[in-house]
């Protein structure tokens, strides 16, 4: 069994039965698009993490601090924006 990737072996494939410009055309774009999802997955490795459970209890708990909790939305709009700075925070941290 072969370990190639199915894009990769198609391509060779496209281009040792026809030959035709078209398949050659055909082959060069799955090698590019394979290379292309190769580079987007290896990227999604070093995404951010998620929040742990403490990590959410926290920005809750810092979002509500000083105030009781209203039912105008505005709490949840400050937990909603802590947590995008929080995900924000652990993906620059995971690039550099």
């Amino acid at each position: 069994m072969s370990t190639q990737p199915k894009a990769l072996k198609l391509a060779g494939n496209l281009e040792a039965l026809h030959g035709h410009l078209l398949s050659t055309k055909a082959a060069a774009e799955l090698r590019r698009l394979h290379a292309v999802n190769k580079e987007l997955l290896e990227a999604l490795k070093h995404a951010a993490e998620p929040l742990t459970d403490e990590e959410i209890a926290a920005i809750v708990r810092e979002a509500a601090k000083g105030s009781s909790i209203r039912r105008d939305g505005s709490t949840s709009e400050r937990i909603a924006r802590a947590v995008e700075a929080k995900l924000k925070e652990k993906k620059y941290e995971n690039n550099t």
